[in-house]
């Protein structure tokens, strides 16, 4: 005897955030939900760093360089801070009103990350 178990859809987002502008990136992101969820995908799930995009130019540029230092600038700018921020709201509301599950890796800001890896330290001692 085997189990049986249901058919899950899933989309596996592929598009192009709006390069290093957070709003914009979780406008479009809402929109992909939503065409996601329209076409009966039960989970939903966006590229990593889709808000505000991956920082491919540390493949291409010295870290030092000075367009590197503008772009890791904008980065951290347009960074998401995890959990409490607009854009965490809009994606969740996205989800939800679309009724499915959304799975995420947006670009965090470093002082996020220090808190979070600070308190996994803390838990750990």
């Amino acid at each position: 005897m085997s189990d049986t178990y249901p058919t899950v859809k899933v989309a596996a987002v592929q598009a192009a955030s709006v390069f290093l502008d957070r709003e914009a990136s979780t406008a479009k992101a809402c929109e992909l939900i939503k065409e996601a969820g329209s076409k009966d995908a039960r989970i939903i799930v966006l590229p990593e760093s889709f808000i505000p995009g991956h920082p491919v130019w540390f493949h291409l540029h010295p870290a030092t360089s000075e367009l590197s230092v503008k772009l890791s600038i904008d980065l951290f700018k347009n960074a998401v801070e995890v959990p409490n921020s607009k854009t965490v709201d809009d994606l969740c509301n996205a989800a939800r009103t679309a009724g499915r599950l959304l799975a995420c890796a947006p670009e965090m800001s470093r002082f996020e990350r220090c808190k979070r890896m600070h308190k996994i330290l803390e838990d750990a001692s």
